[in-house]
């Protein structure tokens, strides 16, 4: 069986922001495929270790290493001028996997984002290399000061950023902006552009609460700034005119929030399972205000047949969305239209659920990357060395 080795250093589990949905997904996909999955990672616990099971063949967690002693995206008061690249590496982790795959002999090794590109060159030259990049990181601080937002900690260079793609055969992107801008960046490397899969649900299975919003986010400057705009400038007025409504918040960004301030507010904070609030929810939205990569939540909002009112930068990186896209202070009208026009909602979710079929399916996601393995398994054999 061929084995693929992912290298992680950031917890992906529980799910608790896109970039580990996305993971989780494509782990999970090419298991199914028939691949021997090794996960190298921080080591996180027994729990966390039991959680995987479903994802991997193999979990080989880096013995002495904890959430204490892995690298943080925020900066300390000794590193505060390294870039956040230079913060993220993990020499000891990327130095793991290459002990690990002197023994696994990995086809294939992902590096999970940017951040983990320096173990691959801990690996077999004959190994495919492959950096799964989520988005491009050298764009975020400047989208977020563009919009008044503040990622300053996320700071790094294009030429830095290029640098460490290099290491890399074969360079995954999330949507096709992206994928040109990396063809740019780096145009003696492979690009594959792979979006997001993930299980499609029907919106017609289980109750809906027809008065239930429902925003997903992790505590990130943008969902901050989004739900709180959304709270702060529309959200009274919508429970004034509507008593009945109610909102629902799920994920780390409930830190955030001043809950004490608004009414009919129910923050979950972290949650096992997203599964029961989206099935349950009349409307989801995505209150963005910018950001780069591609917007997970409003695509697993979209798989699971829901009605997904969004900002522009909310819907980033979807072609043609099934949405309603308006500026945060138009979104009220919209929800209020949809709550009181059950008919109008569940066309939106009809237009939800063929959309998702269409382009989140796991295979129309992730199938091109396993046939990219397979054919560079066919040069291997043949004697080529040449990827792609």
């Amino acid at each position: 069986m061929d084995r693929i080795l992912f290298i992680v250093s950031r917890k992906i589990w529980p799910i608790n922001a896109g970039g580990p949905a996305r993971t989780l997904s494509l782990l999970r996909y090419l298991h199914e495929q028939g691949f021997h999955i090794d996960l190298v990672s921080t080591d996180f616990g027994q729990e966390y270790a039991r959680h995987l099971k479903p994802y991997c063949d193999s979990y080989w967690p880096l013995a002495g290493s904890s959430s204490e002693t892995a690298p943080s995206s925020t900066p300390s008061v000794l590193d505060d001028q390294l870039s956040f690249l230079e913060r993220m590496r993990y020499p000891e982790l990327d130095g793991y996997a290459g002990i690990v795959a002197a023994q696994t002999k990995p086809l294939v090794a992902v590096s999970d984002y940017v951040h983990c590109a320096r173990a691959l060159d801990k690996l077999p030259a004959q190994t495919l290399k492959v950096i799964d990049t989520h988005d491009v990181q050298y764009m975020r601080a400047p989208n977020a000061r563009a919009a008044g937002g503040n990622l300053d900690n996320r700071h790094c260079t294009r030429s830095e950023e290029t640098a460490e793609l290099a290491r890399a055969d074969l360079l995954l992107a999330i949507q096709n902006a992206e994928g040109s801008l990396l063809r740019e960046m780096c145009p003696e490397k492979d690009i594959l552009v792979i979006s997001h899969g993930c299980p499609i649900k029907s919106s017609q299975v289980g109750r809906v609460d027809p008065y239930k919003i429902l925003f997903v986010g992790s505590l990130y400057d943008p969902n901050v700034l989004g739900i709180t705009s959304f709270l702060d400038e529309v959200w009274a007025d919508m429970c004034h005119a509507l008593p009945s409504i109610k909102l629902t918040v799920c994920g780390s960004v409930c830190d955030a929030i001043n809950k004490s301030k608004y009414c009919k507010l129910e923050c979950l904070g972290i949650v096992d399972d997203l599964e029961p609030h989206y099935r349950e929810a009349a409307i989801v939205i995505t209150p963005i205000p910018y950001g780069t990569g591609l917007k997970i939540k409003a695509a697993e909002a979209i798989a699971h047949g829901k009605c997904l009112i969004s900002t522009e930068a909310g819907v980033y990186g979807l072609e043609d969305p099934p949405c309603i896209v308006e500026p945060i202070k138009r979104m009220g009208g919209h929800i209020l239209h949809i709550l009181a026009n059950p008919s109008v909602r569940k066309s939106w979710e009809i237009r939800a659920e063929q959309y998702a079929a269409h382009f989140f399916s796991l295979h129309k996601a992730f199938g091109p990357l396993v046939s990219y393995i397979k054919n560079f398994k066919i040069k291997l054999l043949n004697g080529r060395t040449d990827v792609g």
